[in-house]
């Protein structure tokens, strides 16, 4: 749950940089819809997408083609067979795309050294360095920057390093300054539910 609260506010910061608070976030690799839920609760427009997990939790807001601003995969690039098609797909939903990866070292760390191989459960297949991510990026015709910490945004046209810097070291307050801006959509959600249960 901690993860996803900070995911919460990492988009948040992403969507008030882009100028599209209004704007629609498919969260690509959804699990239960955690993040759909939260960032609902918070007044984004957000929909879930995942094909090997059922979701639980943001039932009826499923990602069905809508247009979309931004499109999230937070811990998913290395778990991806093929990262480049994945990429591709990401970027037909969305001209955008907010990532969370940990960057391998540029001497590779042998096996027992780093944590983030995931020996214990083998799910981790693909590891990048930010050149590898930037190169992904520029073949499409995009910029990869780096948001802070593991999180990176493809996009099509580049952000203040200052802008994303605030945005991203005050994630935490962006919730309360931006309240006035948003209206969380809990109970038009409740209310859409409990008419379609009827």
């Amino acid at each position: 749950m901690s993860r996803n609260n900070t995911n919460a506010r990492i988009v948040l910061g992403a969507m008030l940089l882009f100028g599209k608070l209004d704007g629609v976030v498919i969260d690509y690799a959804g699990g239960y819809g955690i993040l759909v839920r939260l960032l609902r609760d918070l007044g984004i427009g957000a929909l879930w997408s995942d094909s090997y997990c059922q979701n639980l939790l943001a039932k009826g807001f499923e990602y069905t083609n809508e247009n979309a601003t931004l499109v999230t995969s937070f811990e998913a690039f290395e778990h991806f067979v093929h990262p480049a098609e994945e990429l591709d797909r990401l970027l037909l939903i969305a001209p955008n795309v907010l990532l969370s990866t940990e960057l391998i070292a540029d001497a590779t760390p042998s096996h027992d050294a780093w944590w983030y191989y995931g020996k214990e459960h083998g799910q981790h297949i693909g590891f990048f360095r930010f050149k590898t991510l930037e190169k992904l990026a520029k073949d499409r015709g995009k910029l990869l920057l780096h948001y802070g910490g593991s999180y990176f945004l493809i996009v099509d046209k580049p952000i203040s390093r200052m802008l994303l810097k605030l945005t991203f070291r005050g994630r935490r307050l962006l919730p309360f300054i931006l309240r006035r801006q948003l209206t969380s959509k809990t109970w038009a959600d409740h209310l859409d539910m409990a008419k379609d249960n009827l």
